[in-house]
C-alpha cells in the first residue's frame, strides 16, 4: 500500500521541472501522472515505489517484468523510452509496450532511468511521466527531447530523497 515518503513529497516538484523543461501546458490544462519504480531482484520485477496516482488506482498494483514495457526497457537499456499511443497506432507498432494496457490508458509515457549522480551506470529505479489525455504536450515529444542535464537533475533529486529515507549506515 502506498505511503507518503521523501519520494511522494518530491513528485510535484518533478513534475513541475518537466513541465518547464517540456514546455507543458498546467496541471489543469494537462494532468501528469507520475511514478518511481524500483528492481525487486527476487522477482525480477519493477514495483512502484511512490507515485501520485489517487490511494485506490489500480495502477499501484502493477509490476513490469526487466526488460518488458516502456519502464522495463528503460531499466534494461538505461536511457529514456518514450510511448505515444497515436504514433503507435498511426505506425501500426503494437501496443505491448505498455505492459497493462487494461490498467494503463494512458496517452504517453515517458520512461526515464534514475542513476547515481556520480555514476551513470548505478541504475536505482525508473520515474515515469503520463498523461491521460490525447491533447498532452507529452504526445509530441520524442526521445531525444530528453536531455542529460533533465535526466540528471531528477536523478539527483530522487537520489537525494532516497538517501534521506535509507542512509548508509
Amino acid at each position: 500500500m502506498p505511503r507518503t515518503n521523501e519520494l511522494q513529497r518530491l513528485l510535484p516538484a518533478i513534475a513541475q521541472i518537466a513541465r518547464q523543461h517540456f514546455q507543458l501546458e498546467s496541471e489543469n490544462l494537462d494532468p501528469l501522472l507520475l511514478s518511481i519504480m524500483a528492481f525487486d531482484e527476487k522477482t525480477s520485477k519493477l514495483h512502484i515505489a511512490s507515485a501520485n496516482f489517487d490511494l485506490d488506482d489500480l495502477r499501484w498494483e502493477s509490476t513490469v517484468e526487466y526488460g518488458d514495457g516502456i519502464p522495463g526497457r528503460a531499466y534494461k537499456m538505461n536511457r529514456a523510452s518514450l510511448f505515444v499511443r497515436a504514433r503507435a497506432i498511426a505506425n501500426d507498432t503494437p501496443l505491448y509496450q505498455v505492459p497493462t494496457p487494461d490498467v494503463t490508458p494512458e496517452e504517453a509515457i515517458l520512461s526515464l532511468p534514475l542513476t547515481h549522480p556520480q555514476q551513470a551506470a548505478a541504475l536505482f529505479g525508473i520515474l515515469n511521466i503520463s498523461s491521460l489525455r490525447p491533447s498532452s504536450g507529452l504526445v509530441n515529444l520524442t526521445e531525444d527531447a530528453v536531455t542529460t542535464t533533465f535526466q540528471e537533475a531528477v536523478s539527483g533529486a530522487c537520489f537525494a530523497a532516497i538517501d534521506a529515507l535509507y542512509p548508509a549506515p
